[in-house]
This record gives structure tokens, C-alpha cells and sequence, in this order.
């Protein structure tokens, strides 16, 4: 009897595995718009959901994305009710919460600034204190915390980073830091040439933010699946795909520009 008793111990344990792996085979994930790398209207849901749903792919796992505000992601990633959410950067604070995959994609960020008023990063310290803009729920680098710390910059929060370009036109701030591409993409798109002809932006890279897959931690599966994640991602790139994908991406990029 108590051969009987283990042997269907088991047989319920391979079956719970089984069915877990089973239901693991779709990964629900959020995200929210941030063209040109992610949005609904772009090919593929965007570079960046592109490259997770081949990446997964590699490791027999499909995709399925919705699109939804930023704060709503946290909160249900945070709840254990959303499995990973796209295009994040890892912080301290988020990682209470959340685990971060191998970088999938870095972008360059920037600060815009009025013509008439140039504003440089390695001009911060010595200037007049700086009113700088950012948008709610986004990092931008220890560099930027460091400059709010001691006082030399004055931070100014808003809900998007529309919001922060129509400030900067305004007047109302100095500056604002934005990837570049990002910025670009949203002055061509939602501002006149006349806005955007008193705008520039420094060449100078304040931020290298490295755009992750962040997992909830209040889902036990997780762990694994962020595993399945970076070895289909390696693989991606193993394959040349991943420098296939960067490479019709940049060159969608240049012919809007």
C-alpha cells in the first residue's frame, strides 16, 4: 500500500508540473505606448514587443500583449496579476517587486532644451538652478537623482512626456531629458514645425537606459520563465535575428525622419 500511496504521489505531482507547464505556454504581458519603440499601430506592436515575442517563440512559449497605462502595470505587477511588462528599466524600488531580464534593447537619453536657452549636462553645476522636467513612473540615471540631491536641479513631475515638451515650449521648465528617439518621434508627431523649430537637444548622453522584460515576483512560476526569456533571447541573437530586427528598425526610423 505504501508503494501505491508514493507511486500516486507522484503521478499527481508529474501531473501538476505538466499543467503548469502547459499553462505556462502563453505569457501574458503589458505595456504601454512609447514610440517608436512600442505602440499598437507600429509593426509588430514595436521593436521592443518584437524582439520578446521572437525571443520567446525560441523556447515554444506565445505572447500575448495589451497595451495599458504605466501605472496600471505597476499595480498589477505588483499584485502578481499581470505576468511581465516590457521596455522597463531596473531600480531599487521596482525591484521590491519585480525581477528584470537581460537587457533587450539600450537607448540613449538626451536632454531637450529651448534654443534660446541651451542647457548641457556637464553645465548643471555651475549653473543658475536648473527647472528640469520628468515624466511620472520613468528613471532617468543616477546622474539625475545625484543633480536633484544636492540641488542643483529643480524637478518638475507630469503625467507624460507630451505634457513635459508642451511645458518646455512654454517655458514653464528649462529642460527635459527623453530618449532620444522617443523625443524626436513625438515632436514630429504631435507638435507643428513652428514648436519644434524653437527647440534643440544636447549631444551629450546623460542616461544609457538598458530596456528590460520585468517579471512579477508574486508569481511563482516566474523565476523559470524569466529564464526561458534570456535563453530564447540569447538564441535570438545567436541566430543574427536580433541584429536582423535593430536593422529594420533603424531603417523604418531614418526614412520617417
Amino acid at each position: 500500500m505504501k508503494h501505491h500511496g508514493l507511486a500516486l504521489m507522484l503521478c499527481v505531482l508529474c501531473a501538476s508540473v505538466f499543467n503548469v507547464a502547459q499553462a505556462r505556454q502563453t505569457v501574458n504581458i503589458g505595456y504601454s505606448e512609447y514610440k517608436p519603440y512600442m505602440s499598437q499601430s507600429l509593426p509588430h506592436k514595436g521593436l521592443l514587443n518584437h524582439i520578446v515575442k521572437e525571443s520567446f517563440a525560441l523556447e515554444g512559449i506565445t505572447t500575448n500583449f495589451t497595451m495599458m497605462s504605466s501605472s496600471k502595470i505597476f499595480k498589477l505587477i505588483e499584485a502578481g496579476k499581470l505576468d511581465a511588462s516590457v521596455g522597463w528599466t531596473p531600480t531599487k524600488q521596482r525591484a521590491r517587486f519585480a525581477d528584470f531580464s537581460d537587457p533587450i534593447f539600450t537607448s540613449k537619453v538626451v536632454l531637450f532644451y529651448r534654443k534660446n536657452n541651451p542647457i548641457h549636462w556637464n553645465s548643471i553645476p555651475t549653473a543658475k538652478k536648473v527647472i528640469m522636467g520628468a515624466t511620472k513612473t520613468y528613471e532617468y540615471g543616477d546622474k539625475f537623482e545625484s543633480a536633484k540631491k544636492q540641488g542643483h536641479i529643480k524637478v518638475q513631475i507630469a503625467n507624460s512626456d507630451k505634457i513635459n515638451f508642451k511645458k518646455l515650449i512654454g517655458t514653464r521648465i528649462d529642460a527635459f531629458p527623453i530618449a532620444l528617439d522617443v523625443g524626436q518621434d513625438m515632436l514630429a508627431r504631435k507638435f507643428s514645425k513652428r514648436q519644434r523649430r524653437v527647440l534643440d537637444f544636447s549631444s551629450q548622453e546623460i542616461y544609457s537606459e538598458p530596456l528590460t522584460l520585468m517579471f512579477s515576483k508574486n508569481m511563482a512560476s516566474n523565476k523559470a520563465l524569466m529564464t526561458s526569456f534570456n535563453r530564447g533571447f540569447s538564441k535570438l541573437k545567436e541566430t543574427g535575428d536580433y541584429q536582423k530586427i535593430l536593422q529594420k528598425f533603424n531603417t523604418r526610423l531614418n526614412k520617417q525622419r
